[in-house]
């Protein structure tokens, strides 16, 4: 076996992927992985101030029971399972469902680093694998929602299953059988991992005894696909578009879409426009083809880079069929195996790759430490780079209103506007609640914003339990007298107004002061047949009629007599 990774010592073993390796319990090992994991948090450290995403409270309705529950298997262990595990525990308060989410992250960047130390590469593709992946600010729509702890779950599930696979026994076996099944109970984008036990030097024994041994590692994954593939399912998880498939070209250029997204350190949002690119080729695939060539080179000194490659693609495989849905979180778990190729094709070039043992010590001892000094720049470039990105992605407004550009923030943050307001306007009292949202007019994410994203209104029951209605109008009606009325504004924001004829003024000024007048003209009009002897209605119902179109709000008011 060719020996040319230079940071080992005549009295370390081997790994699978034919380097030395040395123990895991060295101190400096464990010091260079806490430093992954704390540079992996520190970049992703506003998790811990976000509120849930549409799907999170889609989650959570169902959970108490205010939507039905999905009646399928799909996602079962990291949706309904994780849902009905934490909610008894966190309730509707989204910060230790994000901490539990972030710190997932950073187990697994721990899993990556101390795979590739067993893999047999040194601490520098280690740590170089593990800080790429764990800094990428692609994994924000990950780490940010409850519902893809999917990701980090359904990988360290699998990382789990392929140690315990190659561990001698039917017991570990049956074991590693088992923990597969819940990998693919979180995401069934790893069902094909089990390929990469028959990757020469992953196991002990040639291609057939390895194929005997791991084809029972491969049954979940089947069984997996048929049970998807069943009409009931289709027909409950994959009626519509979104998730129309076909096997030509497009697969191709999707590979090569995905590819661009994952090494593409300029755009806010990769996934912003899903389209599938049809020139992406032109950069990409000399990307991918120059990784192959890497890995085929440095394949007598390790097989990782090869077998990180291999990861990417079989994870990959599963969403590439899609004519219409791609996402960053699809990129997760196949960024692992590019993370840790890359990790040791930088190991093998700079430390180990052309001088090998038969260079000079002190030549070696120069060319690590140039490396550990590039690797080091390079994370912390990196962290920087996506710190500034997820930074601009948070606070990049619109230019008309006060929302983000990015829809995934902007959802959230509507949804958190909604439930901050909804609670405590409502504190220690069970209402009903009705939601005046004009007509859209030339504001169609209004639609969005509201009924979308709140879910009509069911949404705000699952975070605010003391909520016995909600109802969503375009204009209040005294079929809503007994409702506490808030205002959906245009910004996203969500107005308390209250209760009773002074609530209905308030809801007129706000109308007039967004220039939705007819909206305040007919608002007012519906409160006087509610409450017809408030003057104070009467007046402002008085002097809104009388004003021009486009009045202001102190227009309208100066006409108003005085009591």
């Amino acid at each position: 076996m060719n020996q040319k990774h230079l940071a080992y010592s005549k009295h370390e073993r081997r790994g699978w992927s034919g380097a030395r390796v040395g123990s895991m319990s060295r101190p400096s090992d464990l010091a260079l992985l806490l430093g992954c994991v704390v540079l992996a948090l520190w970049v992703h450290r506003a998790t811990l101030s976000t509120y849930f995403s549409p799907d999170d409270l889609i989650y959570l309705e169902r959970v108490q029971g205010i939507v039905p529950q999905s009646a399928t298997l799909w996602r079962w262990l990291s949706g309904v399972g994780w849902f009905r595990l934490l909610f008894p525990i966190f309730g509707a308060e989204p910060f230790p469902y994000m901490l539990l989410n972030w710190l997932l992250h950073g187990a697994a960047v721990a899993a990556i680093y101390a795979w590739v130390r067993r893999a047999g590469c040194g601490a520098l593709a280690a740590t170089l694998a593990a800080g790429l992946f764990g800094s990428s600010r692609l994994f924000t729509t990950v780490v940010a929602q409850v519902v893809t702890v999917a990701e980090p779950l359904a990988m360290l599930l699998a990382f789990a299953a392929l140690a315990l696979a190659r561990r001698p026994g039917p017991g570990a076996l049956a074991g590693a059988v088992a923990t597969f099944v819940a990998a693919l109970l979180c995401k069934e984008s790893v069902m094909l991992l089990p390929v990469l036990l028959l990757m020469p030097g992953t196991a002990p024994g040639g291609l057939p005894a390895r194929a005997m041994r791991y084809a029972l590692l491969m049954v979940p994954s089947v069984l997996m696909l048929a049970y998807l593939s069943t009409p009931a399912v289709q027909a409950a998880l994959f009626h519509d578009q979104a998730y129309q498939r076909a096997w030509g070209i497009n697969v191709f250029h999707n590979l090569m879409t995905m590819t661009g997204w994952t090494f593409d350190q300029q755009s806010l949002a990769p996934d912003l426009l899903s389209a599938i690119s049809a020139t992406a080729w032109r950069v990409y695939l000399w990307v991918v083809l120059g990784l192959v060539a890497l890995a085929v080179a440095a394949w007598r000194t390790t097989t990782l880079p090869a077998w990180g490659m291999l990861w990417w693609l079989l994870t990959l495989a599963p969403v590439l069929p899609l004519l219409t849905q791609r996402y960053l979180h699809y990129l997760y778990i196949p960024t692992a195996g590019l993370a840790m190729a890359l990790g040791a094709v930088f190991e093998w070039v700079l430390a180990g790759g052309a001088g090998g043992e038969a260079s000079p010590v002190r030549r070696r001892a120069g060319r690590a430490a140039l490396a550990w000094v590039l690797a080091v720049a390079l994370l912390a470039g990196h962290a920087l780079r996506s710190d500034a990105l997820i930074r601009e992605r948070a606070t990049l407004k619109l230019a008309t209103v006060d929302l983000p550009v990015d829809p995934f923030v902007r959802k959230s943050m509507t949804a958190g506007r909604a439930a901050a307001a909804v609670r405590k306007a409502t504190a220690g009292r069970r209402v009903n609640a009705v939601f005046v949202i004009p007509e859209l007019g030339a504001t169609p994410k209004l639609a969005e914003i509201f009924h979308s994203i709140l879910g009509e209104g069911l949404a705000l029951k699952a975070v605010c339990p003391n909520l016995d209605s909600v109802a969503f109008v375009p204009r209040w009606s005294p079929a809503y007298e007994d409702f506490d009325v808030f205002y959906g504004r245009i910004d996203g924001n969500v107005v308390d107004v209250g209760r009773g004829p002074d609530a209905h003024g308030r809801l007129a000024v706000l109308l007039i002061t967004d220039h939705f007048d007819q909206d305040a003209r007919v608002s007012l009009a519906a409160a006087l047949v509610a409450y017809p002897t408030d003057a104070r209605l009467r007046a402002l119902y008085a002097a809104l009629m009388a004003a021009p179109p486009g009045a202001s709000v102190s227009t309208v008011r100066r006409a108003i007599p005085r009591q």
